[in-house]
């Protein structure tokens, strides 16, 4: 997920604590987290600037933090000075893009009719109806990067952050409003995938054929150790590229503070094998670059995830049969 952050305070118009705001859409960011994230910050953004950055960055989001009219945004020119970019050239500059964003995000004042201009060329697109206060806008955009790094689709993060907002200033919860493009679907948009662990039982090979037939039993056998536990395969998806070292913990062992190590298969996915036949509670710890996060959910829960509700009848007697740990 790419954030291109624009901020322009002209004249310093008005106190507009954009400093802030950037640091809270930060905060957010990695306390739930979206640790696979690249977030790109334009202070005192020029207008003649404004291109370059939006045709070369490539964000996925572009977030503007500043000031405006019903007509107009306010940039800025190379002495600091008010630069107005009108809605016309708004809406021509985000149609010539060549790899456009999948949201905009116009956290400024009357920024309704730009977002709707937009909108057009851009699958999503979040303005303000009229003006709103300085700390509503920082917990709009707090609450809407929460969201987005919870998992959370672009649809149901503007609902936090229109939540966050209300907390704030409760007269600014019919501020914001989302836009969409024609055909586009704000629910199904989804920037940050949280990580999520898969399990599977493993197998004996399958029987040999004879004229045609396979030997022996029609199901497939199940997988055990000495104890006649199963053999079972964990997996993790959706690990962030600058993870670097992973381990987790079973409930039998939280006393005894006893971590294993996930062996990594690549950058994205860690796994392991483990041998049970109950339904432990599982707990991962991730390391990355920007800190640790974890994960918390149960054998069964996982199996689930992999085989669906309704598995196969040899899947489904072996998941009953996994009593609580």
């Amino acid at each position: 997920m790419k954030i291109l952050v624009l901020t322009a305070n002209p004249d310093k118009k008005a106190i507009l604590r954009s400093d802030r705001e950037i640091r809270e859409i930060q905060k957010r960011l990695e306390a739930f987290g979206a640790t696979n994230y690249e977030l790109i910050y334009r202070p005192a953004t020029e207008a003649q600037n404004l291109i370059r950055y939006l045709q070369t960055i490539e964000a996925d989001i572009v977030h503007f933090a500043g000031h405006g009219s019903s007509e107009e945004l306010y940039f800025e020119d190379a002495s600091g000075k008010v630069k107005p970019v009108p809605t016309k050239v708004l809406e021509e500059i985000f149609a010539d893009i060549k790899k456009k964003p999948r949201c905009v995000v116009l956290n400024s004042c009357v920024s309704n009719s730009q977002a709707e201009a937009i909108a057009k060329h851009v699958e999503c697109v979040i303005g303000m109806r009229e003006a709103v206060k300085d700390n509503a806008a920082i917990a709009f955009a707090a609450g809407f990067y929460e969201g987005l790094a919870l998992g959370l689709n672009v649809a149901a993060a503007f609902r936090v952050a229109r939540q966050q907002m209300a907390i704030e200033d409760e007269e600014s919860l019919k501020i914001p409003r989302l836009r969409t493009r024609a055909g586009a679907e704000p629910d199904k948009i989804v920037f940050s995938s949280q990580p999520e662990l898969w399990a599977q039982f493993l197998f004996e090979r399958k029987r040999r054929k004879h004229n045609g037939k396979t030997k022996g039993r029609r199901e497939p056998r199940f997988k055990v150790d000495h104890e006649g536990d199963y053999e079972i395969q964990l997996r993790v998806t959706n690990v962030p590229e600058n993870t670097f070292a992973a381990v987790y913990q079973l409930d039998e062992d939280f006393e005894d503070d006893q971590f294993y190590e996930i062996t990594s298969a690549d950058s994205a996915d860690f796994s392991d094998v483990i041998s049970t036949s109950l339904d432990f509670e599982i707990r991962i710890v991730f390391w990355s670059k920007r800190g640790a996060f974890g994960l918390r959910t149960t054998i069964v829960d996982a199996l689930r995830r992999t085989y669906g509700l309704t598995p196969r009848k040899h899947i489904s007697r072996a998941i009953k049969k996994m009593r609580p740990g």
